[in-house]
């Protein structure tokens, strides 16, 4: 008598290494808050991450919409700060 294993696991998607790069650098803008490369390049690896994602038809990673948001979020929070130093002098 022959057996048939009926189990199956859940299908994931792969985790795209801009995603990971993207999350890894925006998580770096926090330790290095006054480096302008760590946010700018999370933004860039983010956009493309989301943008390789929705090219394939799937839902974009959320370690990149994570690293894009906190590139954005610092970046800002960089020209804030940069632009009140600016009018202050």
């Amino acid at each position: 008598m022959t057996t048939t294993n009926d189990i199956t696991q859940p299908q994931t998607q792969p985790t795209s290494g801009f995603a990971v790069t993207s999350l890894v650098l925006g998580c770096c803008s926090i330790v290095f808050f006054f480096w302008v490369i760590p946010p700018v390049l999370a933004i860039i690896f983010g956009g493309i991450s989301i943008s390789q994602s929705k090219k394939a038809g799937l839902k974009p990673s959320g370690m990149a919409v994570a690293g894009l948001t906190l590139g954005i979020i610092f970046t800002a929070v960089m020209v804030l700060v940069l632009g009140i130093v600016m009018v202050g002098e």
